[in-house]
């Protein structure tokens, strides 16, 4: 092929192009930007040389604890968070950011803690100190960093979690921003994140207390203050500017002061009622504060990106109304979510901030004594509330996660000894609430499992138990209709309420739960659904299983009407209290015996009983014959595939059972 000199050209200049992206990418750019960074670390640790730091000489009180604020904002919530753990008897140590410890956010706090000031990677290192072990609990007051860019959850920063004693606990800001992209529903299961909103999927901690400051009467001349970054994104002062126009017109007497960052342009024509501070200490901003009046909250209802305020992102108006006292005006729509009411704001509808500044300049003494009468009694709500959902976090093992009345049961033998293995290493990785783990086996093979399967080094109870006390002399003579009787005779070991019947030829893929297997601690979810799927692949490859049969004897024997319910595939869960009423009633070897098909036993007593549960399909993917196998590799389905639907995996064909899934 020949290239014409103009071919030449433009790919000449093609190539200098790509090159000098490559270039800039790989090399220049980044190094750039990390000599700039690394040079205004180094002007700032300059600057900030006299701070105090957590070198070798700092030794950790006991029963302290660490606070952590990575972000270089959030300051002003230093002291609620110092307060609520003071108020628990705890001793607190801070690691935060120098633009934090700047502008002095404990300036009127009578008991501050120890503050230790760096910059981020500074913070960085500190946590990777082996004294961090010695505190009870490392709470991270931000979880995400902004300013890198666009931002970072705070523990991949890190590269790893710091562990107190009692391990990690963390502040969302933002759920609605970054719950579900950081996984943090794990976090909310082990009841180790919160909140600073009143929110149904996640606990509320909202740090309200700056100090001690006197509880000023209302002014003469009526002082509005707005606090916060001035952007349209975060704050419309629009209606505000139009207001004070209005108000101006008709001789009222009141004044406006602007406080935070950004650039406001004040009309020549007001600029004797509203005054802009610009952004201001935490010393100046609490006396700012402390003389005005009312606050002025700007959120829009019509703005889209103020709907953040009603879906997880708290303003920082709340918390200084509640702990200041000082009523807010804010607009209805995101003052009732804030459980603000008439009693203890001024709430108004829309934009329709007018009438309520007039509201608030007309409003007397008296009134206004009211109103921060019902402030004070909401904040003492909120304040008990959040104090009740750190003392519950601090008495909880958060490195094991929620308390459980539940366990995972597993009846096995010393044959199938590599496939229980595969199944113990996957719940070594996966159980992250920490489950009992209860495995029954035959009294003359309990020695060798226990050297094989339990190391002694979990960090979740597991028991291997012999099988004789549990069976009851009631043998059928054949091990696997024994095995059924055991599973549904568990109960008598009075272990659990409710437990997981797991086969060994089964292991778990992805992190469990306990609310994956229980809605409630009274309800258990249980396998029960109509099977369609199963019945037609069994058609199609010939499968010839009497497991349907069985299931239908046992729905006539207990008379039941309407659909044929499938409870398997294992595993599934038994309710004991079901189980203990079958075994009194019918005799579970007499079940067994009758008709050996142990899940349907129990799903059909369940139904006959009228016991509390919920419906649910296969907890594990099932591979119960060699060509569903073959026909899952043929349509290059992954485990990663699997586990966006199952928790596990059966093996459950006699050739499959010593091996796992291979995509």
């Amino acid at each position: 092929m020949e290239f014409s000199t103009l071919d030449t050209q433009r790919m000449g200049i093609k190539m200098k192009k790509a090159f000098r992206i490559i270039r800039n990418t790989l090399t220049i750019r980044p190094l750039r930007k990390f000599i700039k960074r690394k040079f205004m670390e180094m002007q700032i640790d300059r600057k900030f040389r006299h701070t105090p730091k957590f070198d070798k000489s700092v030794r950790v009180h006991k029963k302290s604890v660490l606070i952590v604020e990575p972000y270089s904002i959030h300051g002003e919530c230093l002291p609620g968070w110092t307060k609520y753990f003071q108020d628990l008897g705890y001793t607190v140590d801070i690691f935060t950011r120098y633009e934090n410890f700047a502008e002095k956010p404990f300036c009127q706090y009578p008991n501050p803690p120890r503050i230790f000031a760096g910059s981020l990677s500074m913070l960085k290192k500190w946590l990777w100190d082996r004294r961090i072990g010695e505190y009870e609990v490392c709470f991270l007051a931000s979880s995400i960093i902004l300013g890198l860019p666009p931002y970072v959850h705070f523990l991949d920063y890190l590269g790893s979690t710091p562990q107190g004693k009692l391990g990690c606990l963390f502040i969302d800001h933002a759920p609605n921003m970054f719950f579900k992209q950081y996984n943090e529903k794990t976090l909310v299961r082990q009841n180790r994140i919160f909140t600073l909103s009143h929110l149904p999927e996640m606990p509320q901690l909202n740090p309200h207390y700056f100090g001690e400051f006197s509880k000023n009467k209302k002014n003469k001349k009526t002082i509005f203050i707005a606090i916060g970054r001035i952007s349209k994104g975060v704050r419309n002062y629009d209606p505000m500017i139009e207001s004070v126009r209005k108000l101006a017109q008709s001789g009222k007497n009141f004044a406006v002061h602007v406080i935070g960052i950004g650039e406001m342009e004040i009309p020549a024509d007001l600029e004797k009622y509203i005054t802009y501070l610009g952004r201001l200490d935490y010393p100046k901003l609490y006396a700012e504060i402390e003389q005005a009046d009312f606050i002025v909250a700007g959120l829009d209802p019509f703005c889209e990106e103020h709907h953040q305020y009603l879906v997880g992102c708290t303003t920082g108006n709340l918390q200084l109304s509640l702990g200041f006292l000082k009523p807010v005006l804010i607009s209805r729509i995101f003052g009732e979510h804030y459980e603000l009411s008439d009693k203890s704001a001024i709430l108004y509808p829309d934009n329709e901030l007018l009438g309520a500044m007039e509201s608030a300049i007309e409003m007397n003494g008296s009134e206004y004594t009211k109103m921060q009468t019902a402030l004070q009694l909401l904040a003492n709500e909120i304040y008990g509330r959040s104090l009740a959902n750190l003392k519950s976090a601090m008495q909880s093992n958060h490195k094991t996660g929620i308390k459980t009345n539940m366990a995972l049961m597993c009846k096995t033998y010393i044959e199938n000894l590599t496939p229980l293995k595969i199944l113990k290493e996957s719940t070594d990785v996966h159980n992250v609430d920490k489950i009992p783990f209860y495995i029954v086996v035959s009294a003359k093979d309990l020695e060798q499992i226990k050297s094989a399967i339990i190391s002694g080094k979990e960090d979740y109870k597991i028991v291997a138990m012999p099988e004789e006390p549990i069976l009851g002399g009631e043998s059928l003579g054949m091990g696997w209709l024994d095995q059924q009787v055991i599973k549904l005779k568990f109960y008598k070991t009075n272990l659990c309420d409710f437990y997981l019947v797991l086969d060994s030829d089964s292991y778990f893929i992805r992190d469990f739960f306990v609310d994956d297997f229980m809605f409630d601690d009274e309800t258990p979810y249980i396998v029960c659904h109509e099977g369609k799927a199963e019945t037609l692949l069994n058609t199609k490859f010939g499968n010839t299983s009497a497991m349907y049969e069985k299931e239908q004897f046992i729905k006539k024997f207990f008379g039941r009407k309407g659909k044929d319910y499938r409870f398997l595939t294992s595993p599934f869960m038994f309710s004991s209290a079901v189980c203990r009423a079958l075994d009194l009633e019918l005799g579970a070897a007499y079940c067994i015996r009758s008709c050996s098909c142990e899940a349907a036993w129990h799903g059909e007593f369940l139904l006959k009983s009228g016991a509390k549960y919920k419906p649910t399909e296969l907890f594990f993917e099932a591979m119960v014959y060699q060509k569903k196998l073959n026909l899952w590799r043929k349509l290059k389905i992954t485990t990663n595939d699997i586990s966006k639907q199952y928790l596990g995996i059966v093996m459950q064909d006699k050739f499959l059972r010593e091996h796992e899934y291979e995509n």
